[in-house]
């Protein structure tokens, strides 16, 4: 049976399908701003007593537990144009290199561009685990697009990628993090 879905994707569709995956990281950008924060309660009601239940007897309340109240960080400013452009050129420094590594290329200068592009924590988890590739080596992918996520806020910036690996195109998901002065990629997904 074939399907729209069997069949690669032309430049207009490759564009669509890097809209949608931008306008679904942005879409989960507000969600979790709107509702990632702590589960709203009533403070005028003073703090709940704790209940025990010991061998199937009646309950026994406890003393309750006083509530502390935290204010949240404000949210930082979303990153200037030099701040974005930086994180922008560091993802596609990293993915450059990815895009090699994951088709089994372990060349020293594959291994350093990934070292100088990646958080020291991500850098030491991707290089202790070489990726198993069966036959001959396949061709690194191509970076067929790179956007910052709408919702960019400086603790957690995301890059989107779409990667055209041998006529079918997937996105990929940075996440970037400041380490050493500069943006690094600190994960994917």
């Amino acid at each position: 049976m074939s399907g729209w879905g069997s069949r690669p994707l032309d430049a207009r569709g490759r564009r669509w399908a890097f809209a949608l995956a931008a306008a679904a990281i942005a879409l989960s950008g507000v969600l979790l701003m709107r509702f990632g924060g702590e589960p709203a309660r009533d403070d005028d009601a003073g703090p709940a007593p704790t209940v025990l239940s010991v061998a199937r007897t009646t309950p026994v309340a406890v003393a309750p537990t006083p509530r502390t109240t935290t204010t949240p960080a404000a949210p930082a400013p979303p990153l200037g144009v030099s701040e974005q452009r930086a994180a922008v050129a560091a993802a596609r420094r990293f993915l450059g290199a990815y895009l090699h590594w994951e088709v089994g290329d372990a060349r020293g200068g594959v291994r350093v561009a990934l070292r100088a592009n990646a958080t020291r924590a991500f850098g030491d988890e991707l290089l202790s685990s070489p990726p198993r590739v069966s036959g001959a080596p396949a061709r690194p992918g191509r970076i067929d697009g790179l956007e910052l996520g709408d919702t960019l806020r400086a603790e957690t910036p995301a890059v989107a990628a779409t990667v055209d690996r041998g006529g079918t195109v997937t996105p990929l998901i940075m996440r970037l993090a400041r380490e050493e002065g500069r943006w690094r990629i600190s994960g994917l997904g």
